[in-house]
């Protein structure tokens, strides 16, 4: 006859499993946390203490001096420059723009869409490139956020005869943000969308093209 005592069942440490447990999750979310921080240290919006030392801001290709001109005023401009070339032979007129008048146009546009006291505009200007118009701005919404924006834009002329704007580029921070994002974006910031921000001269097709060049750019319009 077997007088062996059946062995004793083993209890399972739940005490230890409930502590392995919650150590996982707290390292969980101390590494959510940390990506967090890596996050929006790179983007530029908030001041992380160390990882915001690792944060690249973008920079435009050169600081534009102008003083804010409205859409008015430029169009009055514009329409000063081809008055000028009435009597210049051919079948079109060119129009030139500096850089400093297009940085003059958009620092209106944000002087009027940024009214609200929360914001505070740094700085704001449009470089121009032979292959793309660099848009640059530096805002500050109630000195908590920064938002530091660079946008490439390549402008195009519709079947209309409007200027308009494709995003080749865009940039927040440290961070490449897609294009398809940036129209939201600047809608919310300046209360219409980037692929608004057009410009009609002459009435429908008048304008032919427009060409990049170093600091500047030329607008080819049809004579009517």
């Amino acid at each position: 006859m077997d007088t062996t005592a059946p062995p004793k069942p083993v209890k399972p440490k739940i005490g230890l499993n409930v502590l392995s447990c919650l150590f996982l999750i707290m390292l969980g979310l101390l590494a959510a946390a940390l990506l967090a921080a890596f996050v929006v240290a790179k983007s530029g919006l908030l001041h992380v203490p160390i990882f915001s030392s690792y944060y690249v801001a973008p920079e435009p290709v050169r600081l534009l001096q102008a003083k804010p001109v409205t859409w008015d005023d430029f169009q009055v401009l514009l329409a000063r420059r081809i008055y000028a070339q009435r009597s210049v032979a051919g079948g079109f007129y060119t129009i030139h723009v500096t850089e400093q008048e297009l940085t003059g146009l958009l620092r209106g546009v944000t002087a009027e869409a940024l009214r609200d006291p929360s914001w505070e505009v740094n700085l704001d200007q449009i470089a121009v490139t032979p292959d793309y118009l660099e848009v640059f701005l530096k805002l500050k919404w109630q000195n908590i956020l920064n938002f530091d924006l660079l946008f490439k834009l390549k402008p195009k002329v519709d079947e209309n005869g409007a200027i308009g704007f494709d995003v080749l580029e865009a940039r927040l921070g440290d961070f490449a943000m897609p294009t398809s994002l940036i129209y939201p974006l600047v809608g919310n910031v300046f209360g219409r969308d980037l692929g608004e921000w057009q410009l009609k001269i002459g009435g429908a097709n008048a304008i032919k093209s427009v060409s990049l060049l170093d600091r500047g750019l030329n607008i080819i319009i049809n004579k009517q």
